[in-house]
């Protein structure tokens, strides 16, 4: 399908995640799919799995890239990855090592490609 849209789901190992990774592959969207441990997971034949730590920024550039040299591109960004923070609120810091950021890694250079959205990070954002 040339006109395919290619799309990068986070946290695509269970739940939310693999669910619209799946429903996206159904409706025709080239979906690749992430987890810490992609062969781990339930696989989903329409789907590509791809490793990511949420956590390090060097695991999220490597992700990005994969995707953009398999397809030439990335047109839509489902960020739905997320991990515990425990602690009392007042003692965790909004900008402290670890906390979840911008996917900036998909957008390196604060422009949006193609109508790239944003949504899971608490936005959501059309370029």
């Amino acid at each position: 399908m040339p006109d395919q849209r290619v799309v990068l789901t986070t946290g695509a190992s269970s739940g939310v995640g693999q669910s619209t990774a799946r429903l996206l592959s159904e409706r025709g969207y080239k979906v690749f799919g992430t987890s810490r441990n992609p062969t781990a997971v339930e696989p989903i034949s329409t789907v590509d799995m791809l490793p990511l730590d949420v956590q390090a920024d060097h695991s999220a550039e490597a992700c990005v890239e994969a995707v953009v040299n398999r397809d030439g591109r990335l047109d839509v960004l489902i960020n739905n990855a997320g991990y515990e923070l425990a602690g009392a609120l007042e003692e965790i810091s909004s900008h402290g090592e670890g906390f979840p950021r911008r996917p900036r890694q998909a957008d390196p250079g604060g422009r949006c490609p193609r109508g790239l959205m944003r949504i899971g990070d608490g936005t959501r954002e059309a370029c």
